[in-house]
C-alpha cells in the first residue's frame, strides 16, 4: 500500500489525509491554512481537496461548489475562508510573470514560506544598511557627554536594533533556503566559517525551485505575457 503521509502544511508534514482532516476538525489548522502535496499546481485549503474531505450530497443546501477547485465543500468553510484568507500583493515582473510579494512583516519576522532572490537581496541590504546607520550613530556619541536619560534611551535602542537584526536576518535566510527547496536549518550551518561564503553565493545566485514545493507556493506564477 502506498504511503499516505504525503501532505504538507505550512508548519509541518508529511501527514496523511486523515491527520490533516483531524487537524482541521480540532482547529489546529485554521480556515486560511493551506496544504500541498507533490504534483499539485498550488497550495490549497484542505476543505477544498476531495482526497481529504469527501464530496457532500448535491442536494444539501449547506454545501456549495468551490470556485477554486469545483468540489463540494461545507458553506461554513467558504465563509470562514472569505473572512480569514490573507491577501497576497501581486505585481507583474519584466518577463510578464505574476509575482506575489510577501508582506514586510512576514519577510522580516516569519520563518514560513519562500523568499525569492531579488526580494532576499533587497531586504537584507535594507536591514544591514539600517543596522550600520544605527551603529554608527551610537558609536559617534560614545565619547560625548550626554544626559543619562539620553544614554539609557540610546542603549535601549541599540539593544532593540541588535535583537531585530539577529531575528530578521535568520528569518530571511531561512525562507531563501526554502525557496531553493532546501531545509531552512541550513541557516545555522552558516555559523561555520568555511560554509558561510559558499552559502552566501548560493543564496544570492541559486534560482528558486519552480512551482510549489513543501515550503510554499512559487512566488512567480504564470507564463510570460
Amino acid at each position: 500500500m502506498a504511503d499516505q503521509r504525503v501532505w504538507f502544511y505550512r508548519r509541518g508534514g508529511p501527514c496523511s489525509p486523515e491527520e490533516i482532516k483531524d487537524m482541521v476538525t480540532s482547529g489546529h489548522l485554521k480556515p486560511n491554512d493551506l496544504v500541498w502535496k507533490k504534483g499539485m499546481a498550488a497550495w490549497a485549503p484542505p476543505q477544498e481537496i476531495p482526497e481529504i474531505f469527501a464530496d457532500e450530497e448535491p442536494g444539501n443546501e449547506n454545501v456549495v461548489t468551490s470556485d477554486l477547485t469545483g468540489t463540494r465543500i461545507p458553506k461554513s468553510a467558504t465563509n470562514e475562508l472569505a473572512e480569514n484568507q490573507s491577501v497576497a500583493v501581486a505585481s507583474i515582473d519584466s518577463s510578464g510573470r505574476r509575482r506575489y510579494r510577501m508582506s514586510i512583516r512576514d519577510t522580516l519576522f516569519s520563518f514560513d514560506g519562500r523568499l525569492p532572490r531579488t526580494d532576499f537581496f533587497l531586504s537584507c541590504l535594507c536591514v544591514l544598511l539600517a543596522h550600520l546607520l544605527f551603529f554608527a550613530l551610537g558609536f559617534s556619541m560614545a565619547d560625548r557627554k550626554i544626559p543619562d536619560i539620553v544614554g539609557i534611551c540610546l542603549l535601549t535602542f541599540l539593544i532593540c536594533d541588535f535583537l531585530f537584526v539577529n531575528w530578521a536576518m535568520p528569518a530571511m535566510v531561512w525562507k531563501r533556503w526554502q525557496d531553493i527547496g532546501w531545509s531552512g536549518w541550513l541557516t545555522w550551518a552558516m555559523l561555520f566559517p568555511l560554509f558561510f561564503p559558499v552559502a552566501v553565493v548560493i543564496l544570492l545566485f541559486w534560482p528558486g525551485e519552480k512551482g510549489p514545493n513543501k515550503y510554499g507556493d512559487d512566488p512567480f506564477v504564470g507564463a510570460p505575457a
